[in-house]
């Protein structure tokens, strides 16, 4: 059988007649996975058959935003519904992150990295090599520490340090700008990492106790050339402490909620009743930075601080974080007290059937 699909793609209200020209590659390519996965979950699987789904590379061309949704996809609609899931790149970036985020979310999964033995004769072929490092940088510094291997476990602490700081910084503050090329890269200093996620951390009220020697143990620990002095008798404690430090931030949970890509197009709804009046207020919501849930180590789950702007059908306000704009429709609407933040989350709607407080979940 030949079959063919014919799509009615939308942009802003209008039909597009050519989206196969109108689209970016990014948008194409999800487009495409999706339709692939769609015809999975709409062909069921008989309960003898086995549940295998092998993707090649098939992120290559889409960029983060549109990366992590779909590996939400993957594990709500797939790895929850028992299949074992492949997933193959060339882009090792990529291939940490994905990694990390299958940590974050609590799945059961383990990496591999495969690469070519080359001898030195054109005439032989190429051998596969399979290496199996663990789970991840920092299980690899724990075993090297247990073992005694000092300078490896320092360097593979180093890495894993930098995986978990670009995990919890949003992505504008992974990111710098060369002003003499206008090319954008990832942040490679892991000084300026430190310093973004102690001005993120202290916009978020985040507890930093426990990193009040992050810079001595960046100097010592985390800087690749100062293991020149294995035999100093403090060596294997500032390991441990650098071991320490990056539980630390593993216990810095983050998941994005809402892209303000997504915001600007459809904003949030809430209604509030006015104390005095009784009339009910209608106000439109939107965050100008992608938002996100933090909880660190057990403490209440809270929203990222991030501008918005609230517009109550006469006038747009911007505001510095979701807060100060619900503090200042708490007052507008004449009621006292501190604000009840749960009660806005519960009201606050992000679809017909979905409320803010839904998405706040780990």
């Amino acid at each position: 059988m030949r079959e063919e699909l014919y799509l009615i793609v939308q942009y802003a209200g209008l039909e597009i007649s050519h989206y196969q020209t109108f689209l970016n590659e990014a948008r194409l390519s999800a487009l495409a996975v999706c339709l692939y996965l769609a015809s999975i979950k709409t062909n069921p699987l008989m309960a003898s058959d086995l549940r295998i789904l092998f993707l090649d590379d098939v992120f290559i061309g889409l960029d983060t935003s549109n990366r992590l949704p779909l590996l939400k996809i993957i594990h709500d609609e797939f790895i929850n519904e028992g299949f074992q899931v492949f997933i193959s790149t060339y882009d090792r970036q990529w291939f940490e992150l994905a990694r990390q985020w299958f940590d974050n979310n609590g799945c059961r999964f383990k990496t591999l990295e495969m690469y070519i033995d080359d001898d030195g004769n054109p005439n032989s072929p190429e051998q596969p090599v399979l290496i199996d490092r663990g789970n991840g940088h920092f299980e690899n510094a724990q075993r090297h520490f247990k073992e005694k291997d000092y300078p490896a476990a320092a360097n593979y602490l180093r890495k894993a340090c930098e995986v978990e700081l670009k995990r919890i910084l949003p992505r504008n503050k992974i990111l710098e700008s060369n002003n003499n090329t206008g090319t954008v890269s990832e942040i490679s200093k892991l000084e300026t990492l430190i310093r973004n996620f102690f001005e993120y951390a202290n916009k978020n009220s985040l507890d930093c106790s426990s990193f009040a020697n992050f810079q001595t143990l960046k100097k010592i620990i985390f800087n690749p050339l100062s293991h020149d002095d294995l035999k100093a008798p403090h060596y294997r404690s500032e390991i441990q402490a650098g071991i320490d430090l990056v539980k630390c931030l593993r216990q810095i949970k983050i998941k994005e909620i809402i892209m303000a890509d997504e915001s600007a197009k459809k904003t949030m709804k809430l209604g509030v009743k006015d104390t005095v009046s009784g009339a009910m207020h209608k106000y439109e919501i939107a965050v100008l930075e992608n938002l996100r849930i933090i909880q660190q180590n057990t403490d209440p789950i809270k929203l990222s601080t991030v501008e918005c702007t609230v517009n109550d059908g006469k006038s747009q306000k911007p505001f510095a974080s979701m807060k100060e704009a619900l503090d200042a429709i708490w007052k507008e609407r004449s009621y006292t007290g501190p604000t009840d933040y749960d009660e806005f989350y519960k009201n606050i709607k992000i679809t017909n059937s979905k409320r803010l407080c839904d998405y706040m979940v780990f």
